[in-house]
């Protein structure tokens, strides 16, 4: 009887250990996912900020820049907008994002504030982002999609609009 009480917590401790792991590996890509988003808008690389963006986020700002280009009587096909933006260098695509950058500074958040990770529950995150001048937190929202985390940029900050 004591043997298998014995293996018992030796089984107990090992899958705890295996399951901390996890979770560190977890909390490792959520953070390597949002760093890599915040460095990519920050070196230029647009395609690279696409693959890091929720389907979500991908969809609302395809239909709010088609909006605009409707309007002057330029705007592709859909589907040529969702094309331009994976690639990230047309001139629509640039514009859009050089705004984005210039409004939104990434340095901001790479280098001036301090991450932590808020709550994991299933295929959805919070790292919670503290800007050394402002009082309030962000609180980046993050999806898992096909495996992956994914930024939600429109989950988290469109609602300010």
């Amino acid at each position: 009887m004591r043997k298998i009480a014995i293996i018992l917590l030796f089984l107990l401790a090992v899958s705890r250990v295996a399951s901390a792991r996890e979770i560190d590996m977890e909390t490792d890509a959520i953070l390597n996912s949002a760093e890599g988003l915040f460095k990519a808008m920050k070196s230029g690389d647009y395609a690279g900020v696409w693959t890091r963006l929720t389907q979500e986020s991908k969809d609302t700002i395809v239909k709010d820049v088609l909006k605009e280009l409707v309007k002057s009587d330029n705007a592709p096909p859909i589907g040529q907008l969702h094309r331009d933006f994976e690639l990230g260098s047309s001139i629509i695509v640039r514009s859009y994002w050089d705004a984005y950058v210039d409004n939104f500074n990434p340095s901001t958040v790479l280098d001036n504030s301090k991450w932590e990770m808020g709550e994991v529950k299933g295929n959805k995150a919070e790292i919670i982002l503290k800007y050394k001048k402002s009082e309030n937190p962000a609180h980046l929202r993050m999806f898992k999609e096909a495996g992956l985390w994914k930024v939600g940029l429109v989950e988290t900050f469109w609602n300010r609009k």
